[in-house]
């Protein structure tokens, strides 16, 4: 159950993602802020010209 909105959710990933962007949890844009700026290029291959994101599949 999410501590903000007391959603129900039915495991525990779910429960960490909805807590993550949840509407009524106050921290909400100052984590929206750190994953993204997580999330920034990271690498170019130049090969395939394409850029990929510091969190990757491939990186």
């Amino acid at each position: 159950m999410c501590e903000f909105c007391n959603m129900q959710c039915d495991s525990r990933r779910h429960l960490s993602n909805h807590r993550r962007f949840c509407k009524n949890n106050p921290d909400r844009e100052k984590t929206k802020e750190k994953r993204e700026k997580a999330d920034d290029q990271g690498g170019y291959c130049s090969i395939c010209d394409i850029p990929y994101k510091k969190r990757s599949a491939y990186h």
